[in-house]
């Protein structure tokens, strides 16, 4: 059997799991091991049942050494290969990703790391089937949590550099060119209404759910898991993307999605004339833009800034340049 099969799961983070009580409404999982321990060994029985060729875990809880040990050995003994992604800044989950070695061989595997306002991560992984030798990208993420409206902006960008990625690995030499099957699954804290699933399958993919129920855009109600809201959400998603579909023409989309926020917020400002919005960039009124005054303005209207998740400087550069047609260090109201 050929087939390769792909299981992704959020385990929560005992980190995250509440656990209140009356007496501490604050109490996390993690203040009690045992109970962790004892309910990831239920999800790894959860697991081997369904016996996946690829196993993506998001919210691993690899800064605990018992844990580690845990799933270390469990998945030896079931004869899977794993690799742990954390995510950045220090954060005591991030990902995991198992390969079962008796049905497939690893030949590469990479992580991505976001650098971005939720040290979010991603991991790829090239993988060979034993039975023919057919190679197939898997990639394992966790999105940005929608924290404010600038987040879907965000998880936006998080897949982006994820395609990015993927398209600079195919042309390495190991690869030479060639377009291999991708799947990119994990929780990417979004709906099927929202901007990322859209974007994706704008570029070709398919969602699996769709594709295994025969509708198209999740048309009726399902459930992934329970947000720390208490929130019933359908956001783990399975994107599939066949060789022959492949885009990967990625780079303007986002700046466009940015540009198109940005408006939003400027109108929201009762500001609807395109002369008066230059106004409101250009804080010296000599009739141009300096990256300063641009990033300012980005930080005036909730785009960026430390106290909510909002876009890094490094991007507010980026799209600075992409405006800066001529490329003297300005932007005039014609650019």
């Amino acid at each position: 059997d050929a087939s390769v099969r792909v299981m992704t799961f959020n385990v929560l983070c005992p980190e995250y799991k509440r656990a209140g009580t009356k007496e501490n409404d604050d109490a996390r999982e993690s203040a009690n091991v045992e109970d962790a321990l004892r309910r990831n060994e239920k999800i790894l029985d959860l697991i081997f049942d369904a016996s996946p060729d690829v196993l993506c875990v998001q919210e691993f809880w690899h800064a605990n050494e018992a844990m580690r040990e845990l799933w270390t050995r469990r998945l030896r003994e079931a004869s899977y290969d794993a690799a742990v992604t954390p995510r950045t800044s220090g954060r005591c989950d991030g990902l995991l990703t198992a390969v079962k070695r008796d049905r497939l061989e690893v030949k590469d595997a990479r992580d991505v790391l976001f650098n971005d306002c939720g040290d979010r991560v991603a991991h790829v992984a090239r993988v060979a089937s034993k039975a023919n030798g057919r190679e197939t990208l898997v990639v394992n993420t966790h999105l940005l949590f929608p924290h404010n409206e600038n987040s879907s902006l965000i998880r936006l960008r998080e897949v982006f550099k994820i395609l990015e990625f993927l398209r600079e690995l195919q042309r390495e030499p190991a690869i030479g060119g060639k377009k291999l099957p991708i799947v990119i699954t994990g929780d990417f804290n979004g709906s099927s209404s929202g901007r990322v699933y859209r974007f994706l399958t704008s570029q070709g993919f398919t969602n699996a759910l769709d594709v295994c129920q025969g509708r198209e855009g999740c048309a009726t109600s399902w459930v992934s898991h329970l947000n720390h809201h208490g929130e019933c959400v359908g956001v783990d998603h399975m994107f599939l993307l066949n060789p022959s579909k492949q885009v990967l023409e990625i780079g303007a989309s986002w700046k466009e999605a940015v540009f198109a926020m940005m408006r939003a917020k400027i109108v929201q400002q009762g500001i609807v004339d395109d002369v008066a919005a230059f106004k409101e960039f250009d804080a010296n009124s000599d009739g141009s833009l300096t990256k300063d005054e641009f990033i300012e303005f980005a930080n005036k209207i909730g785009l960026c800034g430390e106290k909510s998740p909002g876009l890094l400087t490094a991007e507010l550069e980026a799209l600075y340049e992409a405006c800066d047609k001529d490329g003297n260090g300005e932007i005039d109201f014609q650019e």
